[in-house]
């Protein structure tokens, strides 16, 4: 379904930014090894073009993948046509370290605002606004008591593993009640919660038939019927002060601000399952 949406997309917008007068730009962009993300973004480096995009790759996208995907077409409604370099950071506290550094030039990956910098990083519009992000509360099949789960305080009698920086993510378990323990990286959250060394971790709801979440050969389950609600948005940086920074935060402003006005961001993410109709109508157990 996105792919077929994507198709309609491109000629859409080129008609208003047609890219054969765009500017053609290098820019140096962050990711993380994360929910695969080297695979999921590899449409990118065939080419550098982000209609080039094979459809057995979108059956699984994950919110990374469709926000390359929006940054790739919003710099092309700016008026640039990418190139781009691709630099692998081990997690996303340095990657954000890196932005403000100048070693890159943008992250790939949307961040809460609270973990911006306006004196390093230039920060776009919301690519996910106040209201639209809602979390999974994801364990082991395993684990099968807590699947019985239907209300915050019978969650409150197992503990969740997160990272202190994810700083959203973390506030929203203390305003829960919930024992948590930190590591640094989104895979060590995963196997703690397959060993069952932690109960649980809030993460975003695939787009799969049953919503699990798959990586390096571990599944993990939502409790079913309950969702988080996570205050905040989300937003896209830029480091400040590279030769080409307000070039490319502008570029990346103009084609956000007419995807948004279309419907477009939004229909994205709905296609896409992170916007998940399943859950529509799932409990909110905290915390909106």
């Amino acid at each position: 379904m996105f792919f077929r949406w994507l198709a309609f997309y491109f000629p859409l917008f080129f008609l208003v930014s047609p890219y054969t007068y765009a500017e053609k730009i290098t820019i140096n962009v962050g990711i993380s090894p994360h929910q695969q993300v080297h695979r999921q973004l590899n449409f990118l480096t065939r080419g550098n073009s982000c209609d080039a995009i094979e459809s057995d790759a979108l059956k699984q996208a994950s919110r990374v993948l469709i926000e390359s995907i929006l940054i790739c077409q919003a710099l092309r409604i700016g008026g640039l046509e990418p190139h781009f370099n691709f630099k692998s950071v081990s997690n996303i506290p340095r990657l954000i370290q890196q932005v403000s550094a100048g070693d890159i030039d943008l992250m790939i990956d949307s961040i809460w605002l609270a973990l911006t910098d306006t004196n390093t990083m230039y920060v776009s519009d919301p690519i996910l606004r106040e209201g639209e992000i809602v979390k999974g509360i994801y364990s082991s099949k395993k684990n099968k008591a807590i699947f019985k789960v239907t209300s915050l305080k019978e969650l409150q009698a197992y503990n969740a593993v997160s990272s202190s920086f994810w700083k959203t993510d973390w506030q929203t378990l203390k305003l829960m009640g919930i024992t948590s323990h930190s590591v640094s990286k989104y895979a060590f959250m995963l196997r703690m919660v397959d060993a069952q060394r932690a109960d649980f971790l809030l993460d975003d709801f695939s787009n799969r038939e049953d919503l699990r979440q798959v990586y390096q050969n571990i599944a993990l389950h939502p409790i079913p019927n309950v969702k988080i609600a996570i205050k905040g948005t989300r937003h896209i940086v830029i480091n400040k002060h590279n030769s080409n920074s307000l070039k490319i935060y502008n570029a990346l402003q103009k084609g956000l601000k007419a995807m948004r006005k279309q419907g477009t961001i939004s229909q994205a993410f709905q296609e896409a399952g992170f916007i998940n109709a399943k859950v529509k109508d799932w409990q909110v157990l905290c915390c909106q």
